[in-house]
């Protein structure tokens, strides 16, 4: 069942059953404030973390737990993360705050490219859903630009879930943002039957997200709930 982890004790007995182990590459003779490219381990997968010029108010540290944490959040989910190999780079933007934005690419090796405000705080950190999101996309395989919706639709799905799984985000916030969300991508007299054509970027995420929730019910009913979208990338 795909809710079947949402209680937090389970929770807890996945992700010590999922030990994330963490070990920083940094280079010696070099001075605090330098940001250092790290390696880290996974449940047994590599993450290359990757630190473009610029500065953070944060120690580096709280930079690499949080791509540790949302990490955790994608391998519980789906069991191991889905990429074999997995190269993050965080972007410092100068005089921002916040997570701002992240794109992952899977042509030349699984990738994403994280913008984070140079005066992001740990809070910032702790509420920040975009990492989750862009690694899910190493879920699935890239598409062609009239099937990107479920690319989309996919991560926007998969990432409260994954993170409600690790104790993230709230069980009954997942289920109470579905209500309230999905009915905005119901089709409109003008939509022509396309989910591409949904006008509004609100309405169009709502759509995608939409084709989801009867697509995993439908793979856990053809397998007799052996299967959900945590293995959507084997179909």
């Amino acid at each position: 069942m795909l809710f079947a982890r949402s209680d937090s004790s389970h929770i807890l007995g996945v992700t010590a059953a999922f030990a994330i182990v963490a070990t920083a590459v940094l280079a010696t003779g070099i001075e605090a404030a330098m940001l250092t490219d790290a390696s880290l381990q996974i449940c047994g997968d590599a993450i290359d973390v990757e630190f473009a010029k610029g500065t953070f108010d944060l120690p580096q540290k709280a930079l690499l737990d949080r791509v540790a944490h949302a990490a955790s959040a994608v391998a519980i989910y789906y069991g191991r993360l889905p990429a074999d190999h997995y190269r993050i780079v965080l972007v410092p933007i100068a005089g921002r705050r916040g997570v701002l934005g992240g794109t992952t690419w899977g042509r030349g090796g699984a990738h994403s490219r994280i913008l984070i405000g140079e005066h992001t705080a740990i809070a910032d950190l702790n509420d920040d859903w975009i990492m989750t999101h862009e690694m899910v996309h190493t879920a699935f395989p890239t598409m062609s630009p009239e099937h990107h919706w479920i690319e989309e639709g996919i991560a926007t799905y998969v990432e409260p879930l994954a993170r409600s799984w690790i104790g993230d985000y709230p069980p009954k916030k997942v289920w109470a943002d579905l209500v309230v969300g999905l009915p905005k991508g119901a089709p409109a007299a003008d939509d022509k039957g396309s989910i591409r054509r949904r006008p509004g970027v609100g309405r169009t995420g709502a759509a995608r997200c939409s084709a989801c929730l009867p697509m995993c019910k439908f793979v856990c009913a053809r397998t007799a709930s052996m299967a959900s979208l945590t293995r959507c990338g084997e179909f």
